[in-house]
C-alpha cells in the first residue's frame, strides 16, 4: 500500500462515525473525549453528540477580524470560489467533506480534524462575539473571499476553511506553525511580526491545534498496529 492510500486509509479509519465501523467506538470516544476536554478549558458545551441529538449553539472564542486579503491562488481540481454547493451533511457526511477537501487541496486530513476541534470543539452552529460562525469558525470576510455563502452549512464551511488553510499554507511554504497563526490572527498579523504574533492567545491556539494533531495521528498509529497481523 502507498504512502498515500496508507494516510487516506488511517484518515478515514479515524474520521467514519462508530456505526459505520464495528471497530469505531475506541476511537470516536477518545476524540469525543479529546474534544470535551478542549470544549471545557474554552468554556464550550461538550461536542460531537451522537447522531441524531441535536447540538444547541454554544459560543465560540473571540478572534481578531480577518485581514483582508488578495483573492485565494487556483489550486488543481479545485471549485471556483463562488458559491460553494450546500448539502445535508450529518456525522457520516462531515467526515466525507474533511477527507474530499484535504485531498482536493493536499492538506492532512487530521490537520483539517484538528482544526476543526480546537476552533469550534465540532459543533456546526458555533459562532463568536467577533462573528466567526460555524465548525471552521470563518469570519465574513474570510468566508466571502473563500466562496462559502452559508457558513452554517458544514459542507460550506469546511470547504471554505479548508481552502483558506491551504492558502496560508501556500503563502508561508508550508510552515504550518504560521498557517494556524494566520488562520487565527490573520495573515496581516503574522506578516507584521514576521512570525507568529505575541499574542497570547494565538500562540495558545497554535500549541493546542498542534497537541491536537498529533493526538489524532497517535491514535490512528495505535489503531493500525492494533490491526496489524
Amino acid at each position: 500500500m502507498s504512502q498515500a492510500a496508507k494516510g487516506y486509509w488511517l484518515a478515514l479509519l479515524l474520521l467514519a462515525p462508530a456505526s459505520g465501523w464495528a471497530e469505531g467506538s475506541w476511537l470516536d470516544a477518545e476524540i469525543r473525549a479529546q474534544a470535551a476536554r478542549w470544549a471545557a478549558h474554552q468554556g464550550r458545551t461538550a461536542p460531537l453528540q451522537p447522531a441524531g441529538v441535536a447540538t444547541p449553539p454554544a459560543p465560540a472564542r473571540p478572534r481578531p477580524a480577518a485581514t483582508p486579503g488578495p483573492p485565494p491562488p487556483a489550486v488543481a481540481n479545485s471549485p471556483p470560489p463562488l458559491a460553494l454547493a450546500s448539502r445535508p451533511a450529518g456525522n457520516r457526511g462531515i467526515s466525507h467533506v474533511i477527507l474530499t477537501s484535504a485531498r482536493q487541496h493536499r492538506l492532512d486530513p487530521l490537520l483539517v480534524r484538528a482544526v476543526m476541534l480546537t476552533e469550534s470543539a465540532g459543533q456546526p452552529r458555533a459562532t463568536s462575539p467577533q462573528g466567526a460562525r460555524g465548525l471552521m469558525q470563518l469570519m465574513p470576510a474570510t468566508a466571502a473571499r473563500f466562496g462559502v455563502v452559508n457558513p452554517d452549512d458544514p459542507d460550506q464551511n469546511i470547504s471554505g476553511g479548508t481552502r483558506y488553510l491551504r492558502w496560508l499554507l501556500n503563502r508561508y511554504g508550508g510552515n504550518v506553525a504560521l498557517a494556524l497563526a494566520g488562520y487565527n490572527a490573520g495573515e496581516g498579523a503574522v506578516d507584521r511580526h514576521g512570525g507568529i504574533p505575541p499574542y497570547r492567545e494565538t500562540r495558545r491556539y497554535v500549541r493546542n491545534v498542534q497537541f491536537t494533531h498529533q493526538l489524532l495521528r497517535r491514535l490512528v498509529a495505535a489503531k493500525l498496529a492494533q490491526a496489524a497481523p
